[in-house]
């Protein structure tokens, strides 16, 4: 129970991640059963319980690797929006302190696009415009991940973990739709001054460019073209 991030070694254990203490416990791959008890070998191994994260491996002959730290899992609502500049000059921006990603300025540089993940790991689209000091919510279904701003910082582009790519104005004037349909993950990135969107898509992820203004009957049947990286 609560166990996370393990691994089958040499030794014949599988290692693993209990809050912030590595445990082993013997294991039979023939019979692919535990044959012993879990025993604790290090206390104190950086991880992060709410993403998966633990920073241990262990080599073919047994050597152990770590470092050592606690679960930064607890503090998931912790983080800080701070604005710095190239003197080193720091201010925390006036948004309550929570788990903040895919942070991205507007065009303009008067607004922010993030997202922000709440207790129970769902993750939803906002935006903090840094003139007026508000935060407004621009998506609500908990599926929502890595937005950018369209060329002219009208419309909101991002990801949704069920539907593909989607957009939404960013004055929330209307409702979300889809730009790029796919039941993969795909997930936005970039967008070029034509507006054509980078993202990447698939396991493992390969890079693709679409257009979304290209004529289409459907939205379905938007093609992306993929970026050859050699």
């Amino acid at each position: 129970r609560n166990a996370s991030n393990a691994t089958y070694i040499n030794s014949g254990h599988i290692v693993f991640l209990r809050d912030s203490d590595l445990w082993a416990v013997p294991f039979d791959l023939e019979t692919m059963t535990i044959v012993g008890s879990q025993v604790p070998v290090i206390n104190g191994v950086e991880t992060n319980s709410q993403y998966g994260h633990a920073t241990y491996t262990v080599s073919d002959n047994g050597q152990l690797f770590y470092l050592a730290g606690t679960d930064g899992g607890g503090s998931i609502d912790s983080g800080m929006l701070t604005w710095a500049d190239f003197d080193g000059e720091r201010a925390e921006i006036e948004v309550d302190a929570g788990s903040f990603s895919n942070i991205n300025f507007s065009p303009d540089e008067t607004r922010l696009a993030f997202t922000s993940t709440d207790d129970q790991g769902g993750t939803d689209i906002f935006m903090w415009d840094l003139t007026r000091k508000t935060l407004s919510r621009r998506t609500f279904d908990g599926i929502s991940t890595n937005p950018i701003w369209s060329v002219d910082g009208t419309r909101l582009i991002y990801s949704n973990k069920e539907e593909g790519i989607k957009s939404v104005a960013a004055n929330g004037s209307d409702q979300p739709s889809v730009l790029f349909e796919t039941n993969s993950v795909a997930r936005p990135y970039s967008i070029a001054p034509s507006g054509e969107v980078l993202f990447d898509m698939g396991s493992p992820p390969r890079i693709y460019l679409f257009d979304p203004s290209a004529n289409s009957d459907s939205e379905a049947e938007m093609l992306a073209e993929e970026i050859d990286l050699g």
